[in-house]
């Protein structure tokens, strides 16, 4: 479903969630030279289709983390491998979190009205759930 999604343009109701960023590895975004750094949230494929990147960037916050531009952005994701992505709609609710035996752990530091580390309070999300990678396979 992913590799259909990336390999499309995104229809019209679908381009506010989402917008083509790389094909082939090489930036396809057309606002991007134009771009200002924010909190940007993508996902990405390597050329094998095997590998699924998901990539936060915070930002608003000196000293840590100032965001990215979309030309930044496709750097980074071509850097880890990425050969196609989509940037996803990021800003404000900009939030990576894992569940662990001990319950959902934030991964990155989002910021909420000036305030780092409180979470937007938001109803929506992008999940994704994997089995255990098993070290062990024979």
């Amino acid at each position: 479903m992913l590799e259909s999604v990336l390999n499309e343009q995104p229809r019209r109701s679908l381009a506010a969630i989402f917008q083509r960023l790389m094909a082939n590895q090489r930036l396809v975004h057309k606002e991007a030279e134009n771009d200002k750094p924010y909190p940007r949230t993508a996902v990405g494929l390597d050329k094998q289709g095997k590998t699924l990147l998901l990539v936060l960037i915070d930002d608003k916050q000196p000293l840590y983390s100032e965001g990215v531009t979309l030309k930044e952005l496709a750097d980074v994701l071509a850097g880890y491998g990425a050969y196609k992505a989509l940037n996803l709609d990021g800003g404000g609710s900009t939030t990576l979190v894992v569940e662990t035996p001990a319950g959902p752990r934030v991964l990155n530091a989002p910021i909420h009205t000036k305030i780092p580390l409180r979470e937007r309070p938001i109803a929506n999300h992008l999940g994704f759930y994997a089995q255990p990678i098993n070290m062990h396979r024979q």
